[in-house]
């Protein structure tokens, strides 16, 4: 579920905030386009949830919530919430605002969590700082170690797990859209209520124990998006290398993360089309 809410809400935030920005009279659209039926009945009904079609940075937090509704096997019928707040004079995000989006979320078998991420633009969007939170506690499934016990559906273990993840990552522009960074991870994980239906399995569940690791990384960011939140144009191209240590184990051991990702709009009909690439 996290990975497709979180999916659902960005694609909602980004149809919060496609349309602002801050100009010289503090009130103007982000991305021109032309009225029509479709987007004027999204506009009136994203309305009803304070999601306004122009951005006043006088007003300070401009606020924008939608309530969703999720169905996933693992974790049943789910309620949750997408919180997405803008803030701050765009000059200080060389166009774009600051932005807070908050994701709260819980399900009929119990799951629960909330996800926090803010990032923060200064000095004209030379500085950067993003600080991402996951605090939850999810149903989750594990067949042991190894892609041969992955592909064998009798391993098959059920649990829960609680999981604490804090990440902030600061960045700055060294030239151009290449901007050069230090982030901080801390993550703790604790298994709980394991279930399994073979009894043979106890040694596969036991390799699930509580874990918690931390560690540093540098990032290095390509970055021509016009909105790192709301992108309607733009490529990403991030690679993080870091040093973690493993404190249930006393083990250290090293971190890679890859992501690229463009984006292009379907102007003049409404829509966007992006890709995205991940490795770890």
């Amino acid at each position: 579920m996290r990975t497709l809410f979180a999916q659902t809400a960005l694609a909602l935030a980004c149809s919060i905030t496609t349309s602002l920005a801050l100009a010289d009279d503090h009130i103007v659209p982000l991305v021109e386009h032309t009225p029509n039926p479709t987007t004027e009945k999204l506009d009136r009904f994203l309305g009803v949830f304070g999601a306004e079609s122009e951005y006043d940075a006088d007003k300070g937090l401009n606020s924008s919530y939608i309530p969703a509704v999720f169905y996933k096997p693992e974790q049943g019928l789910g309620l949750g919430l997408l919180y997405v707040g803008l803030y701050g004079d765009p000059s200080d995000g060389a166009g774009q605002p600051s932005s807070m989006v908050i994701n709260p979320y819980a399900s009929s078998n119990g799951s629960m969590g909330i996800t926090f991420s803010n990032k923060h633009f200064y000095n004209g969007g030379d500085n950067r700082v993003y600080t991402d939170i996951k605090v939850f506690d999810d149903a989750a499934v594990y067949y042991g170690q190894g892609y041969e016990n992955g592909q064998q559906d009798g391993n098959k273990v059920d649990f829960k797990e609680q999981v604490v993840d804090v990440k902030p990552t600061w960045l700055t522009r060294v030239s151009g859209d290449y901007f050069l960074g230090l982030g901080a991870n801390v993550k703790s994980v604790r298994p709980h209520d394991k279930t399994f239906e073979n009894q043979n399995l106890g040694s596969i569940a036991n390799e699930l124990t509580d874990n918690t690791s931390y560690g540093v990384f540098v990032s290095n960011v390509f970055d021509t998006r016009d909105n790192v939140t709301n992108a309607t144009k733009g490529t990403l191209l991030q690679a993080d290398l870091g040093l973690y240590h493993d404190a249930t184990n006393s083990e250290s051991f090293g971190k890679y993360s890859l992501k690229a990702s463009q984006y292009h709009t379907l102007a003049p009909m409404p829509g966007l089309f992006a890709w995205q690439v991940q490795a770890t």
